[in-house]
């Protein structure tokens, strides 16, 4: 069975205010003229209602991270391993390693 429309931004706050006046679920049913379980499903948490879950596993190595990890190589002369263990990292040398591959102005020994 086909899911129905999204709630329209008019009929999310006549559903808030219906239920701030002590309306019952049956009776805010019937003056919107929308299922019950689409009011309900917006009333259990209105503010994260018509928004995307994340989807997907989260990244082990996020961002700041990575900005860590080059910063910490381009000021010294560590092994991808000392590395990983002076940023505090989850990760093994070698993804350090792919990590700092991306990297343009970071040449490793066997680039020289």
């Amino acid at each position: 069975m086909p899911a129905g429309s999204k709630l329209s931004d008019k009929e999310q706050g006549m559903i808030l205010a219906l239920k701030a006046v002590v309306k019952g679920l049956r009776e805010i049913e019937r003056l919107i003229g929308r299922s019950k379980g689409a009011i309900t499903l917006f009333l259990k948490d209105a503010a994260a209602y018509n928004t995307k879950k994340r989807t997907g596993r989260p990244p082990k190595v996020t961002h700041t991270d990575i900005r860590r990890l080059i910063r910490t190589a381009s000021n010294s002369f560590l092994s991808s391993r000392e590395l990983v263990v002076q940023c505090h990292l989850t990760i093994k040398a070698r993804r350090a390693r792919q990590l700092l591959a991306t990297c343009d102005h970071l040449r490793t020994c066997s680039d020289q």
